[in-house]
């Protein structure tokens, strides 16, 4: 396995500055054998440029004609993938040169392996690594790590090597989502794969301001909400969603109204026990949200009575006029056969004086 084909799937959207740093952090492992795609998701500020300048024939380019978000370029590299193994790089991190020779060990431990991913550093003044401890190690067997893994979302997608078959199998990222994508995945590829653990930094991330994960509101409440959903009945003790239930609360506050209310509902079909109804209570001011919610649906069903009554006002008023209307077409059709009657009449008279011309006529003749 040592010498199989890596393709490395490398995602980018406007990231022309920091792209170089992340493509050559991957050129420079010591593990040689690989293949670099780069997806280019509808960028508009020549991201071409500084891939072509590399002009590295393991480098392969792919501009999407839309920008379709992360899951979406993802995929496409996932197929476009020449190796059966894959790994992901984004365009702003860099991997430490022995990255993938550290993974590729830790795989050939187990041959049922079908996933390794390490720990990474976060390049800001924090410096904090992830995962922060070493439960993956702690908690054995695969109802160990999923429950460690329900926990957050600890699995950088950077960090990751895997096979394509288990990525495919898993049915790929769901491209519906707009954050936390690469964590409802790999979720779903603990689920029916085993996945092993380097417990080494190998992988710097930058803290992007734009990044989609740091993001708060109701696009990331909705891939938590899936995730709560999927795993929900899968689970007695309901205390391992407490970090997610958290989560989406503080989701809850970066909420429009309406969103926050449509969220709360989502919630409340999954029975939450008294110490998450106490977690709402605290973090949370729903019942001013609700209390706002109603008013302004008051307000809107008293506008649309309003304008009931204003309808039908304008349609009591058609009526009339269609009385008034009608009265005028049967004065009308009346006055029509007056005039008619008078033009029978008339033609008539006329009838009688032509023939009594003709009469006076002859008699005049014969004498």
């Amino acid at each position: 396995m040592d010498k199989e084909l890596v393709s490395v799937v490398i995602p980018t959207y406007n990231r022309k500055t920091a792209l170089e740093n992340a493509i050559r952090s991957v050129l420079d492992q010591t593990y040689e054998n690989i293949e670099i795609i780069v997806i280019d998701d509808a960028s508009t500020d020549n991201s071409e440029d500084v891939v072509r300048a590399f002009q590295d024939s393991r480098i392969r380019y792919i501009k999407l004609e839309k920008n379709g978000g992360p899951s979406k370029a993802r995929n496409v590299g996932i197929n476009e993938a020449k190796g059966k193994l894959i790994a992901f790089q984004d365009s702003d991190d860099f991997w430490y040169e022995n990255k993938l020779d550290e993974e590729m060990r830790e795989m050939q431990k187990d041959e049922n392996c079908q996933m390794v991913f390490c720990k990474y550093k976060c390049n800001s003044s924090s410096d904090r690594v992830v995962p922060i401890d070493d439960d993956f190690s702690l908690m054995p067997g695969k109802e160990g790590f999923l429950k460690v893994l329900l926990g957050g979302n600890k699995i950088g997608t950077p960090t990751v090597l895997a096979k394509k078959e288990i990525l495919q199998k898993a049915g790929m990222f769901d491209e519906s989502l707009y954050t936390l994508e690469d964590w409802e995945f790999f979720l779903r590829i603990a689920e029916i794969g085993t996945i092993r653990f380097v417990n080494k930094v190998l992988v710097g991330v930058n803290d992007s301001i734009d990044g989609v994960n740091i993001l708060r509101g109701a696009r990331r409440a909705k891939t938590e909400l899936l995730i709560l959903s999927q795993y929900w009945n899968k689970y007695n003790d309901k205390w391992v969603f407490k970090n997610l239930i958290s989560s989406i609360l503080e989701d809850l506050d970066s909420m429009s109204c309406e969103e926050a209310v449509e969220c709360t509902m989502f919630l409340k079909k999954y029975e939450l026990s008294e110490v998450y109804i106490r977690l709402i209570a605290e973090h949370t001011d729903l019942e001013k949200k609700y209390k706002k919610n109603n008013a302004y649906q008051a307000s809107k069903l008293n506008e649309f009575k309003k304008y009931d009554n204003y309808l039908q006002e304008k349609l009591n008023e058609y009526e009339k006029y269609n009385s008034y209307l009608q009265e005028k077409l049967d004065e009308y059709e009346k006055y029509n056969s007056y005039l008619q009657e008078k033009l029978d009449a008339h033609e008539k008279y006329v009838n009688y004086l032509l023939k009594k011309q003709d009469r006076h006529d002859s008699k005049k003749n014969k004498s």
